[in-house]
C-alpha cells in the first residue's frame, strides 16, 4: 500500500480491480506472504508493516478477504503470492504478536546479501512454510497460488549454509 490509511488501502484495491477488469485481465496475484509478514489475517505470522507502520498491528481488516471479495465479484481470480525463503529485508525485525519468524526460528535464518533466508534444507522449515500454506488456502477462497524466491542468490551454497 502506498498508505496506512485503511479507507485509501480499500479505495486502491476496488480501483486495481476496475483497471485490470477493464484492461481484460483474468487473474490477480496479490501477495499475501511478502517477508515472513502476512497481508491476511494469519496464525502464524505477524500483519505485514506496511498496513500500519507496525509489525504485527491489527489493520482491523483482511486485505486478503477484501479483495477476494471485490475481485470474485468483478469475475476475476485471485492468486495468492507467497514468497517461501526469503523472509526479511535489510531492516532489523522487530518485536510482533506473533513473532516474526526471523526472530522465532532465528536458528533457520541465514544472512545472503544482507537480507534473511530460512534454510530449506531443515525439515522443520519445510513443515512449517506447508502449514503456513494450508491456512491460506483453508481459510480462504483463493484460485491458486503462486511460491516466489524459491531459489538462493548464491551459486556457492556453502558461502551461507
Amino acid at each position: 500500500p502506498r498508505t496506512l490509511d485503511r479507507t485509501e488501502q480499500q479505495s486502491s484495491l476496488k480501483q486495481i480491480v476496475a483497471d485490470l477488469r477493464a484492461a481484460h485481465f483474468n487473474t490477480i496475484l496479490f501477495q499475501v506472504r511478502a517477508r515472513g509478514d502476512a497481508y491476511y489475517r494469519s496464525s502464524y505470522e505477524p500483519w505485514a508493516e506496511n498496513l500500519t507502520g507496525i509489525l504485527g498491528k491489527d489493520p482491523e481488516w483482511d486485505p486478503l478477504a477484501f479483495l477476494l471479495a471485490e475481485a470474485h465479484n468483478a469475475g476475476l481470480e485471485v492468486h495468492a503470492w507467497f514468497n517461501v525463503y526469503k523472509i526479511r529485508g535489510l531492516s532489523a525485525v522487530g518485536q510482533s504478536v506473533p513473532l516474526h519468524p526471523a526472530r522465532r526460528f532465528a536458528a533457520w535464518v541465514h544472512e545472503v546479501d544482507g537480507e534473511g533466508w530460512v534454510d530449506p534444507g531443515v525439515p522443520e522449515v519445510r513443515d512449517y512454510l506447508v502449514r503456513v500454506a494450508l491456512e491460506i488456502v483453508r481459510r480462504y477462497d483463493v484460485d491458486g497460488i503462486n511460491f516466489d524466491f524459491i531459489i538462493l542468490t548464491k551459486t556457492n551454497t556453502s558461502d551461507f549454509i
